[in-house]
């Protein structure tokens, strides 16, 4: 069995980190393909800064978030299932249980990933201010310092940055709001197994 376990271990780990490294590379080949090939009209009507978000926290996201976030969730879901598959065998009835079980979950789910898309989507455009006013300030330097509205941009530039961090932190915020009722279904299901077999309601 630790054999067994070694050689899933390694399994994951592998696979995680050839598709999270294949992902980041197509993800940069095929996005700076269509900037290179891009029409005059898309710079016109994008801003610098959501072509540079690109470039910079979707990859980030790829090379750092999603090869952790992949093994936490595969972890996840065999722990998850070998439980399931235990409480089958040694209770059979816990079986009624499984169908409401997942569609509770499924419920959930969709509810938390329409709200984090939307989310997620108001991080992007906020980030994308940032970068936006960085490289107008980086171009128009001496022009603001020749007008002394250095203040002016760093006030603008604050606020950009805290209405991003609104974003994250809501983000955030939902990912907790998410762990709370699947602890919480998860704490439920420990306790009715565990009165079952205290009670010796079923003879193992």
């Amino acid at each position: 069995i630790t054999l067994m376990f070694i050689i899933c271990a390694i399994w994951q780990f592998c696979t995680v980190a050839y598709i999270s490294n294949r992902s980041s590379k197509l993800l940069n080949i095929a996005s700076l393909k269509h900037v290179m090939f891009a029409p005059m009209s898309f710079f016109d009507t994008t801003p610098l800064g959501r072509i540079i978000n690109r470039f910079t926290k979707d990859t980030d996201v790829l090379d750092n978030e999603i090869a952790e976030q992949a093994r936490l969730v595969c972890n996840g879901v065999g722990n998850a299932i070998g439980i399931l598959i235990l409480c089958v065998i040694y209770l059979p009835w816990f079986a009624i249980l499984i169908p409401f079980l997942i569609g509770f979950i499924a419920m959930l789910f969709s509810y938390y990933q329409a709200t984090s898309r939307e989310v997620k989507r108001l991080e992007g455009v906020a980030r994308s201010f940032v970068f936006s006013n960085f490289d107008e300030v980086l171009q128009g330097m001496p022009t603001i310092k020749s007008y002394s509205a250095s203040k002016m941009f760093l006030e603008r530039n604050s606020k950009n940055l805290n209405r991003m961090n609104e974003s994250y932190l809501t983000s955030i915020c939902l990912m907790r709001w998410f762990s709370i009722p699947l602890h919480g279904t998860s704490a439920i299901i420990t306790l009715l197994v565990s009165m079952l077999c205290a009670s010796n309601a079923y003879h193992i």
